[in-house]
């Protein structure tokens, strides 16, 4: 007979699992900001974008694209309006980064790298912090 965990279990259990989150990202954000600093911008922005992705899974949004998900995390409030905005910048851009096409549609270069490395930080704050739509922790890009 399997005994049904308690609340204080639970509580714990889903701090545990938010910190390992926090963790994660934070060794992404890690990363994008090396990839930066050496001026490997399309990295960059590829790992800002993944960090985007994570933070989807990590709220379990749903939907089929990314798109679709940081917009579900937008319908549901768990990101503010802006934040959604400023993602999907970072997904369009880290889409570019990712697929080569014959035809460039735009360059990445370190001023995109900078925006998005700002919206990860931003929309990091939106997630893990109590106040999400204060915009109070916001850089202004």
């Amino acid at each position: 007979m399997s005994q049904r965990p308690t609340t204080s279990a639970l509580k714990l259990c889903t701090r545990a699992t938010s910190k390992r989150y926090q963790l994660e990202l934070l060794d992404i954000f890690r990363e994008a900001i090396r990839c930066y600093a050496t001026s490997a911008y399309y990295a960059c922005v590829a790992m800002c974008r993944r960090g985007v992705e994570a933070i989807t899974v990590f709220k379990k949004a749903t939907g089929k694209t990314l798109k679709a998900k940081i917009d579900n995390l937008g319908h549901k409030a768990l990101i503010s309006d802006r934040s959604a905005y400023h993602d999907h910048y970072v997904r369009s851009l880290g889409n570019i980064a990712c697929h080569f096409d014959e035809v460039t549609e735009h360059q990445i270069g370190r001023d995109e790298a900078s925006c998005c490395l700002i919206t990860l930080r931003n929309v990091t704050f939106d997630i893990f912090l109590d106040d999400p739509v204060a915009g109070r922790h916001y850089v202004e890009m």
